[in-house]
């Protein structure tokens, strides 16, 4: 992290690696048609956040405000997925095991794997409290780039499948060296 300050205003700069995801536990059924999803998302991503402090002090000690933006880099991912499907046509299926989640925004159907947009963005906010050179941040950030990807059916058409966005609450301590001239 990077800071530039003056006076009671501050801006932090960072290069991190954050862990993200998200749980599916979906239950559907309709006369004989049964299907049950229990799938969990784990997602690594390089971010680079970017926002404006302002410090109860002018020397950047004691509570603080931020808010700002991010981009976000996809690294890899994992999937782990316990899917369960019944109707009168097919009859039962289940499907149990774990995938890497890739990079893509474009992906042909039917494929193997998991998938998720490569670039996410949006803004953060929160508030911290910094004693001497400790740094502790307490920040919500809301994903404004959906990151599921597009499909092509056999045919070209495309075809879309759910939305989703990252949405994280997160708590950071940091130790921040001073560079003086």
């Amino acid at each position: 992290m990077a800071e530039a300050r003056r006076g009671h205003l501050a801006l932090q700069a960072a290069a991190l690696y954050e862990q993200k995801g998200f749980r599916l536990d979906d239950e559907y059924k309709s006369g004989s048609d049964y299907s049950r999803q229990k799938d969990t998302y784990r997602l690594n991503y390089l971010t680079l956040p970017v926002q404006v402090v302002y410090t109860q002090h002018e020397d950047g000690q004691g509570v603080q405000i931020l808010a700002g933006s991010y981009v976000g880099m996809l690294l890899n991912g994992q999937l782990q997925y316990d899917d369960y499907y019944q109707n009168r046509v097919i009859g039962e299926l289940a499907f149990r095991g774990e995938s890497k989640i890739k990079p893509a925004s474009t992906i042909d159907y039917p494929s193997q794997g998991a998938y998720s947009q490569r670039f996410d963005a949006g803004v953060q906010a929160g508030v911290g409290y910094r004693y001497n050179n400790l740094l502790v941040q307490a920040e919500y950030s809301l994903g404004l780039r959906d990151l599921r990807p597009r499909y092509n059916d056999v045919n070209g058409n495309r075809f879309i499948s759910p939305s989703y966005y990252n949405r994280v609450v997160q708590l950071s301590a940091s130790y921040l060296f001073s560079i003086t001239k």
